[in-house]
């Protein structure tokens, strides 16, 4: 068997540009070789730009989690406690409300919308409503619904949405990712339909919680804090940790295998050529800064691909992890596109010293007999 004979290279298009001859030999070398070989650089490419992708997805899949913990707890809600209670009128305050340095009532009801349940949150608009962060004036306009909900019927601002058979106006669509519910008031739901003033939850604020809570649990009231929230939220997500984890490290194995396995293909079909570069008396260093350039140019290409990649798949797996209680908020941070991005220039760094060595013990002897064969 003899080492396959590189192709003649007809003249790129760039050669025929004036900085051509300003180029190095290297730089020119790389140029040259990365057009004529294209499916070998293209696979090389596809290599780094895969494994780049599937980092950036297992990196961002812990982030979108955080992030999906941080648009909740620190952004959307705006409670310390919420109180459950069976349904009262809403003119009889509960004997918790003289207890709570703010509070606000409202009342949760299961709707049928599309044939299937939801929960429907009426909203007490007497005093404005700051508990939750969602527009106060389009409570009084219509029904809020999130997002994710949105999305799943089909449904824009202004259209008319069913709720117990009844037409009611979508006024606004907002991010909401946890204990996803539709919002709208007492003023409203009453203009279209008979509806009971009652209020069976109360959101509170308050600047000695303890001695709340102390209250609340020595007269047997229902309650749950923000922080029981959020330790519940993380207790359901410490299962997910070692999916997680199992996922990174699967993204790192199959990485280095394919850019490794890439690498090697790619080395073992340019032996015949590095053999004839060095007859022709290039020293060593001179063909591995050509590599380095080639593969430079092959990062350059991959990486920024590889976190395009890595976000779209992110987000078309969003919905198989989102419900009508919990809706991940897809989001990669930057940390993880430097991670991804330096694992991958780490492994086709340890390549180019595995090709390096691999040069070094090639027999220019054993080049001469393959040449004149």
């Amino acid at each position: 068997m003899r080492q396959r004979t590189p192709k003649g290279g007809g003249r790129i298009a760039v050669e025929r540009m004036g900085i051509w001859k300003k180029l190095s030999f290297n730089t020119r070398y790389a140029l040259k070789n990365s057009f004529r070989n294209k499916g070998r650089f293209l696979a090389v490419v596809l290599g780094m730009c895969g494994s780049c992708a599937l980092l950036a997805f297992s990196l961002g899949f812990k982030d979108s989690i955080i992030n999906t913990q941080n648009q909740y707890f620190n952004e959307f809600a705006n409670y310390d406690i919420t109180i459950n209670f069976d349904p009262l009128p809403l003119s009889i305050p509960h004997p918790a409300t003289g207890q709570i340095d703010e509070s606000q009532k409202a009342l949760i009801m299961p709707v049928e919308i599309f044939n299937d349940n939801y929960m429907l949150t009426v909203i007490d608009t007497e005093h404005y409503f700051d508990m939750l962060n969602i527009p106060n004036d389009a409570l009084s306009d219509g029904i809020i619904i999130p997002e994710f909900f949105a999305d799943e019927w089909g449904i824009a601002l202004g259209d008319i949405l069913d709720i117990n058979g009844y037409e009611t106006i979508v006024s606004a669509i907002i991010p909401q990712f946890l204990g996803l519910t539709i919002f709208t008031s007492f003023e409203y739901l009453g203009n279209i339909m008979e509806m009971p003033e009652l209020y069976n939850i109360i959101y509170g604020r308050s600047a000695d919680i303890t001695a709340l809570i102390d209250y609340l649990v020595e007269n047997n009231i229902n309650f749950s804090t923000i922080d029981d929230a959020r330790t519940s939220f993380d207790s359901i997500m410490e299962s997910m940790e070692i999916l997680i984890l199992f996922m990174i490290a699967c993204a790192v194995i199959l990485g280095f295998t394919v850019l490794y396995s890439v690498g090697m293909i790619n080395l073992s079909a340019r032996e015949y050529e590095y053999m004839f570069m060095g007859i022709m008396g290039y020293p060593n260093s001179s063909i591995l800064a050509a590599h380095i350039k080639e593969t430079i140019m092959q990062l350059i290409i991959a990486i920024p691909s590889g976190f395009i990649l890595g976000n779209l798949l992110l987000k078309s797996i969003r919905g198989e992890f989102s419900g009508d209680q919990f809706v991940i908020s897809a989001a990669v941070f930057p940390q993880s596109y430097v991670i991804s991005a330096l694992t991958v220039i780490g492994v086709t760094a340890i390549m180019a010293l595995v090709m390096f060595r691999h040069i070094g013990k090639l027999d220019i002897v054993e080049g001469l007999k393959i040449r004149d064969e």
